[in-house]
């Protein structure tokens, strides 16, 4: 009985912390309140995306984004918050997509320095958006 004991114990701290994982995902969800582009937006040739919505969270003064195709980054950059949280600002894909598909991605800056690392800000997303490319027949 006292060998199972520490088992359950382990077991519940188990538990916890991935209930905590799933609080923290959602409430990551919560940041970034989208209202353009909408989900399976179009993106047509001329490759402009309108971002516009609102950060919402103490000390979110910023985000980063990346627009991808799954095999290639096709944008990036960040977003600065005017003073009630909103921002508005129009991107430009750096080339077109190899298929239909366009990911939108946000991320807070982990580290606070300002600059996008992959590896350190790159581990949670905050939103993200699918959108679809149609070019022109």
């Amino acid at each position: 009985m006292k060998k199972l004991i520490p088992i359950l114990l382990l077991l519940s701290l188990v538990i916890l912390s991935g209930c905590s994982k799933e609080q923290n995902k959602e409430q990551n969800k919560d940041q970034v309140v989208l209202e353009a582009p909408k989900e399976s937006s179009i993106v047509t040739e001329d490759l402009k995306i309108q971002l516009k919505g609102k950060l919402m969270g103490e000390g979110l003064d910023y985000v980063f984004y990346q627009l991808e195709d799954g095999h290639t980054y096709l944008a990036s950059g960040r977003i600065d918050r005017n003073q009630d949280g909103a921002f508005d600002i129009q991107i430009k894909l750096d080339k077109p997509p190899d298929n239909h598909y366009i990911g939108l991605f946000f991320y807070a800056d982990e580290n606070n320095d300002g600059e996008f690392d992959p590896e350190v800000d790159g581990q949670t997303v905050l939103k993200n958006v699918n959108l679809q490319y149609q070019p022109s027949s």
